[in-house]
């Protein structure tokens, strides 16, 4: 007998959701199946306070490689900030 590795979930949606649902399905080019785990961790992290993996968050919102600059700036960035203000004054 083969084993089940996944839990499944049975839910109903009213129409408006289903609607919305299917949007995000067709932008984002994922499965219902993958919007429903993306959701419901997002969810539990919210409501436990975990806050999710800071990475993907911020992924997710656009903020990673949203910038310019030298691609060392996260080592050398006190370096580059000197150099800066001296060019200021």
């Amino acid at each position: 007998m083969a084993t089940r590795s996944a839990n499944r979930i049975n839910a109903r949606l009213d129409d408006e959701l289903a609607r919305r649902v299917d949007l995000v399905r067709k932008r984002k080019r994922r499965s219902v199946s993958q919007i429903v785990q993306e959701s419901l961790a997002r969810y539990c992290d919210e409501e436990l306070g975990g806050g999710g993996e800071a990475l993907a968050i911020l992924k997710a919102a656009g903020f990673v490689g949203c910038a310019d600059g030298p691609a060392d700036l996260s080592s050398d960035y006190k370096q580059e900030l000197t150099r800066w203000l001296r060019r200021k004054t």
